[in-house]
């Protein structure tokens, strides 16, 4: 597609302004093009000035071939002057790892954009870190949400975007391409680096998804943009994800785990320096990008998998060589890996399998019930599940429950009933508070049952792919009330689950869960050591903490969980959320069936 000029003049000048191997492949990539008039690199000096410019023009060869070749290197003193005399139509500004002198060069070369006529296009290659990356975070980040300000390299971005933004207002369309992680041949970032390391690293209780752009994506994106009719805001990575495991089980190896906080100190012995706090909350948490708005407005869509762009990144990096006939640290952990499969296979445990874009795992989940739920909840405790016929064979739905009991086991029982008990063996997921993914290993282990954060965004995205979605709207309220307080329903806030479903269509189906308050009778919440821990309650129960980890064996009380009647909203359309009344009513009703059924409950058992 040729490149969107003004008409009038035909300028076809692109101006590249940054550093790195992105801009680097930019150029190239944009050098084979014929339809150039000229291509200009440049950087930016500490206080934001334009240095070290590179002019390409083309030349004309046999059978009327044009390739971009090298002139001069030339100095200009100004911005200005520098767009006027190239006559440039575009900008690409590669605004990722810019730093303080990134945000001074931005700020100069846009306002010399606003002022001169031949500029129509400014394209600025941003970063995804831009996202905030955490335990409450969306497992899915669309384009739409807030930046974060965790630290100064993310402030500066966002500060580059804001500003580009602004120049809209003068007629000059913006792009904002906000990219994953980049890796591919060539690539040299402390993440890229950090992948292909002799010995593989994660964090200590942590295996989170990570999706990846290859760079030839990543300029292919870029490249799109200039052509592009349109402009706004797009992720761009590549499809799937992975995980720091599943990489190093590519290489045959197994990760070696190291407390987040000395993370960065064990990379930089293994010659990866650099690691910063955003890449680290990317390793522990991490973040899956929404690109449906690249593929169906921009018309951009990945040509490499997140898998596929991680196997040419580690190709591309060579064998590893012998030391004084010694073998290499990675032959080491390849002999551990396959150590370790031996005794995975020996001893039954499940093998990491592929994950969604939200962490969920079948293959684990399917182990999980045999194994380990089924044993606990049909032998163990026992577990009664009535009226599983009110729940849908197909489609979108929305289960509403009561959350008691001081550990969520009463949400595993019902994700157990769906998946397990239910005819269709439906998979649940479940919408978890933040300290679900904050914790080693359990974060880990609830998404893999298919447990997400409990956003709007992730609510919304799984009932529009025709989900099952649980939601508690007691949270930690009704998990963490004392023992005293039992079977009473905490508030149920302003009516959020109601709005996703009013948006969706989909049915609510009130639950009523009884038997999870007799697992863990709270006598206390122990608020000054939760405050001095940061949770929001410590449970003291007759048995814990005084018996240690014995106290986390749940007392033996049969969990009865009773399914309402569908609540239709379809009817009511998705104009109906911004109706107060209609939403509050139907959180009402909903509350209301649970408490009568609860209250039904206790007087048929006398608890």
């Amino acid at each position: 597609m040729p490149l969107v000029v003004d008409e009038g003049r035909g300028h076809r000048s692109v101006l590249v302004v940054g550093t790195g191997e992105i801009a680097d492949a930019v150029a190239r990539r944009l050098a084979s093009r014929g339809d150039l008039r000229r291509l200009v690199r440049a950087d930016h000096a500490e206080n934001g000035t334009a240095a070290a410019v590179s002019w390409r023009e083309p030349r004309e060869l046999t059978m009327g071939v044009r390739y971009m070749a090298h002139t001069r290197e030339v100095r200009v003193p100004s911005w200005s002057a520098l767009l006027a005399a190239a006559e440039t139509g575009t900008v690409v500004l590669i605004a990722a790892g810019s730093g303080v002198a990134g945000v001074l060069g931005a700020m100069r070369l846009l306002s010399a954009c606003r002022q001169c006529a031949t500029v129509r296009r400014i394209v600025v290659v941003s970063d995804a870190r831009v996202y905030a990356c955490g335990p409450s975070s969306p497992s899915c980040v669309g384009e739409e949400a807030p930046t974060a300000t965790s630290s100064k390299a993310v402030r500066d971005l966002a500060e580059i975007e804001r500003l580009a933004r602004g120049v809209e207002q003068s007629g000059i369309e913006v792009i904002v391409l906000r990219l994953a992680p980049v890796v591919g041949p060539g690539t040299d970032s402390p993440l890229a680096r950090l992948l292909a390391a002799e010995i593989p690293l994660k964090p200590t209780g942590y295996d989170a998804r990570l999706q990846l752009l290859h760079i030839d994506d990543a300029t292919a994106a870029i490249e799109s943009a200039l052509t592009a009719t349109v402009g706004g805001t797009f992720n761009i990575a590549g499809s799937g994800v992975t995980t720091l495991g599943q990489i190093a089980r590519q290489r045959g190896q197994r990760p070696a785990a190291v407390p987040h906080p000395l993370l960065a100190r064990a990379a930089r012995a293994m010659g990866v320096a650099g690691l910063s706090g955003e890449d680290i909350a990317l390793l522990r948490f991490g973040r899956c990008l929404d690109t449906r708005r690249a593929a169906t407005v921009l018309g951009f869509t990945a040509a490499y998998t997140t898998a596929a762009a991680v196997a040419d990144h580690l190709g591309s990096r060579g064998r590893e060589s012998s030391w004084m006939g010694l073998p290499r640290p990675g032959e080491v952990a390849r002999t551990i890996g396959r150590i370790a499969d031996t005794a995975t296979a020996l001893t039954g445990l499940p093998r990491p399998g592929e994950i969604d874009e939200y962490g969920f795992d079948p293959e684990f989940l399917s182990w999980c019930g045999k194994r380990v739920l089924e044993p606990l909840f049909e032998g163990y405790l026992g577990l009664d599940a009535v009226g599983l016929d009110n729940v849908p064979d197909t489609g979108r739905a929305m289960i509403v429950a009561n959350h008691s009991g001081t550990i969520p086991l009463d949400m595993i029982g019902l994700g157990y009933a769906l998946g397990f008990v239910h005819p269709a063996r439906r998979a649940a997921r479940v919408l978890g508070g933040d300290l679900v993914g904050a914790f080693p290993y359990i974060g880990d282990v609830m998404h893999r049952l298919g447990c997400v954060p409990a956003c709007h965004d992730d609510a919304a995205r799984l009932l529009a792919a025709e989900e099952l979605v649980v939601v508690c709207p007691e949270g930690y309220k009704g998990l963490g009330k004392p023992y005293s307080q039992r079977y009473r329903l905490q508030r149920f806030g302003r009516g959020g689950f109601v709005r996703a479903a009013l948006l969706s269509g989909a049915p609510l189906i009130p639950a009523a869960v009884f038997g999870a308050e007799e697992f863990y009778p709270m006598l206390s919440q122990a608020r000054p050591l939760a405050k001095l821990l940061g949770v929001p309650y410590f449970p003291i129960t007759p048995t814990f903490p005084w018996l240690g980890p014995l106290g986390l064996i749940p007392r033996r009380s049969r969990l009865s969980i009773e399914f309402g009647p569908p609540i239709p909203t379809a009817h009511l359309g998705p104009d109906a959320v911004d109706d107060a009344e209609t939403v509050l009513d139907l959180c009402d009703q909903v509350r209301a069936w649970i408490q009568d059924r609860l209250d039904a409950r206790r007087g048929e058992t006398g608890a």
